[in-house]
């Protein structure tokens, strides 16, 4: 607009002065008109600049004079005079006493400008009015070309006070002659801007400036008046604007800067601005299950900046081409499920690049139905290529906090996640650690690679805790997913190499490593004890691969116990099927019962039959009877022999078995009084009782089967004699016996020293 031109280079520094002494000389002419003459008053008029001029007066008196029409053609600017003297200054200038004999009222209905000295904003058109009473200066201007405009100048004393009426600004000045004081203030009405990228509302900031301007000032150019300014301005924007970034975000701000300036130099500037989103982007879904509820309430956002500076007022190509303008930026999003989220962070805006860098400011909470997250970041630093994106660097820590987990199985599971992330060059490194209820750890060190492609390394340690609010807590845990599993001590050691197509989402882990060690358990009514695994592995969606896996226990007890047991095996696990698993046993060692137990090293599929020939050798009998003492029988010697055991159909049967003793025989010894009782007068009961209470065995053998209905059934073959009958007379005994096995197991459990967790389950189920 031609109306802010009057504020460039041209009009600002050779006009208004200029304008000053036209209006001065413009007076002078039109006074003393009628005495003066005709080419007096062109000289006056050539002097002030005036190559050509015109005037039409309406009335002429002492008191008034009314020009209906003066134009002007200006070919340089106006000269405070054509002698050598010192110009005057600008308080000189202002303080100018006018001669008494000027009219008191002076009236100029129409003013026209043009000439070379204003080409640059065309011709001037305006109306003037003077008025002089007593000490009072006034003069006003309704400006009508090149922008409509009214003027009022007041001189009174030593003040002169402006005021400046435009469609776009309504403002006011006052400026004391003597101290050189000035203030000012005013609104804008600057019209809504749209570009490209986006669009700012109409807009009506207040402006206000506070200063001094030097009244020994030579008032010749306008860079000389604004070395002379010091002064603080103000530039506030009090009503709500509406900022749109195209279809990103849509925000009301308010904003407020304010400029320090000394000796028309701008030594340090400070912006705030404020305000909330109405529109943000939109999330892209899927969203996690965290914040799937999450409704955004509030987004308020604040930005300050504030910079020494060393500009001159005239210089903006300077000021723009500043290295880069420090800002602080200020983030808080509030939903309506009580989550939010606080960040505070420092900016440098350069021409292309922003770098963001704050400490210990970012904050959230956020309210799910699976708990209350509470989140930080103790660092975030980022080098964002405004032009280039993809070159962005960016260095961020992240802990996230919570005292429980709202989930069944995790209730009250204090967790906590801590991240620490690079990026630059288009591929991001991570190294993480989650933490469940100080028991449990998993570490991992991820990269992102230019093609999508995730590789991380994986380490979960575990411990089984010794507190017992602790034990209690894991304790349900593991009886939501394995109600008959009870762990009472133990460790466990994990860690993988997992890869990742970001593109495809196909995964899998790699170079696995298990180990488990110390553990104790009950599954159900069977106790494991000092039971160690590790293995290498792999996991794929599909299968997991156990290879080279070994395998301690201390003991297995379900009924009776036997152990320690080594074992080498390699699986695979078909995670959809996992009945379909299979497992090669490659190595193994079973002791029990003072002898040994073999398995064929074979490959076993849990879903097909199997036969399992299981060797006996070397078995004591007085071992097996050590672990469950009776006072009624006693047995010493040894045994060996094979089970051939079937699984079919999640079923175990015997088909066969047998066990033999082994050279040189044994002693057996049994109370036979309540065996007397019952045979009564039988001789030949009586004598077999006699017999037993203490019977050398060299052979025995046995026969054993076992059905599906759980019914074992033992042929017994005894070969021997007693010394102290019939003078040790050999003796052979065929005995036959037919027994529930799950009931003979739970007696023996029952009457054995087992834990109480053992004994419940073994009532339950007699009961």
């Amino acid at each position: 607009m031609k109306w802010w031109r009057l504020g460039g280079r041209l009009i600002a520094t050779r006009f208004l002065p200029a304008i000053g002494s036209v209006l001065l000389t413009l007076l002078l002419i039109v006074s003393t008109a009628a005495a003066v003459a005709y080419i007096y008053v062109n000289q006056r008029a050539a002097a002030a600049g005036i190559n050509d001029w015109s005037i039409r007066v309406a009335e002429l008196s002492q008191q008034r004079v009314i020009i209906d029409q003066l134009s002007l053609t200006l070919t340089q600017p106006a000269q405070a005079g054509t002698t050598s003297t010192q110009p005057p200054t600008l308080g000189a200038l202002l303080a100018t006493k006018l001669p008494t004999w000027l009219p008191q009222h002076i009236t100029i209905r129409s003013l026209h400008i043009n000439g070379p000295a204003v080409s640059a904003i065309g011709a001037i058109t305006a109306r003037l009015q003077w008025t002089q009473e007593q000490q009072q200066v006034t003069l006003k201007a309704n400006l009508n070309a090149p922008e409509k405009a009214a003027i009022v100048i007041k001189r009174q004393g030593n003040s002169v006070d402006l005021s400046l009426k435009h469609d776009l600004i309504d403002s006011s000045l006052s400026y004391q002659v003597d101290t050189g004081a000035l203030s000012a203030g005013g609104q804008l009405s600057l019209p809504a801007i749209a570009v490209d990228t986006g669009s700012l509302s109409a807009t009506r900031p207040n402006v206000t400036l506070t200063g001094t301007l030097n009244p020994d000032t030579l008032p010749d150019s306008l860079p000389a008046l604004l070395s002379a300014l010091s002064a603080q301005v103000s530039l506030s924007l009090t009503e709500p604007a509406t900022i749109s970034v195209n279809t990103i975000a849509t925000s009301e701000l308010t904003a407020n800067a304010t400029l320090t300036i000394e000796d028309g130099i701008v030594h340090a500037y400070t912006l705030t601005s404020q305000g909330q989103l109405t529109a943000w982007p939109i999330v892209p879904e899927p969203l996690p299950a965290p914040m799937q509820q999450q409704t955004i309430e509030r987004v308020n956002w604040q930005l300050y900046s504030r910079d020494e500076l060393s500009v001159a007022l005239l210089d903006h190509q300077q000021l723009f081409a500043k290295a880069h303008w420090p800002v602080t930026a200020a983030v808080k999003i509030e939903s309506d499920a009580d989550s939010q989220l606080q960040l505070d962070a420092d900016l440098k805006v350069f021409p292309e690049t922003l770098i963001i860098d704050h400490n210990g400011t970012l904050s959230a909470q956020l309210a799910t139905e699976f708990g209350i997250f509470k989140i930080n970041s103790p660092a975030l630093n980022a080098t964002i290529n405004i032009k280039q994106p993809l070159a962005t660097q960016a260095d961020v820590k992240i802990n996230i906090d919570t005292d429980s987990v709202n989930l069944t199985p995790f209730r009250d599971f204090p967790v906590k996640t801590s991240l620490h992330a690079h990026y630059a060059n288009q591929q991001l490194n991570a190294d993480g650690a989650i933490t469940v209820a100080n028991d449990l750890t998993l570490r991992h060190n991820t990269q992102v690679d230019t093609q999508q492609q995730l590789r991380s390394q994986w380490q979960a340690d575990f411990s089984w805790p010794d507190a017992a609010n602790a034990q209690r807590r894991w304790q349900r845990l593991i009886h939501h997913y394995a109600p008959l599993l009870e762990l009472s001590k133990g460790k466990a050691a994990a860690s993988a190499t997992l890869e990742v197509d970001l593109t495809t989402q196909q995964w899998a882990a790699k170079q696995g490593e298990l180990a488990i060690t110390d553990v104790d358990l009950i599954y159900d009514t069977v106790a494991l004890a000092a039971t160690d695994l590790s293995s290498p592995f792999t996991l794929n969606p599909k299968h997991l691969q156990l290879s080279a896996a070994t395998l301690n226990l201390g003991s297995i007890q379900q009924g009776f116990a036997i152990g320690p047991i080594q074992a080498s095996f390699t699986a695979d696990v078909p995670l959809q099927q996992p009945t379909q698993a299979v497992m090669v046993l490659s190595q193994h060692q079973i002791n029990a019962f003072g002898g040994s137990v073999s398995l064929p090293e074979q490959a076993y599929r849990m879903d097909q039959q199997l036969f399992i020939p299981v060797v006996f050798e070397q078995i004591d009998l007085g071992e097996l009877m050590r672990q469950y003492p009776s006072d009624r029988i006693d047995i010493d010697g040894k045994v060996s022999g094979t089970l051939p055991l079937v699984w079919h159909s999640n079923q175990l049967t015997v088909d066969k078995g047998y066990l033999s003793a082994v050279a040189p025989g044994g002693h057996l010894t049994v109370d036979s009084s309540a065996l007397r009782s019952a045979v009564g007068s039988n001789p030949s009961l009586r004598t077999l009782a006699s017999v037993l209470e203490n019977f050398y065995y060299e052979e025995l053998s046995s026969e054993i089967d076992y059905d599906e209905k759980g019914n074992v059934i033992l042929g017994l073959r005894l070969k021997g004699y007693n010394p102290e009958v019939e003078n040790g007379r050999e003796v052979n005994l065929n005995i036959r016996l037919e027994e529930d096995l799950a009931a003979l197991i739970k007696g023996l459990q029952l009457s054995n020293s087992v834990s109480d967790t053992i004994r419940k389950r073994i009532q339950q189920k007699v009961n």
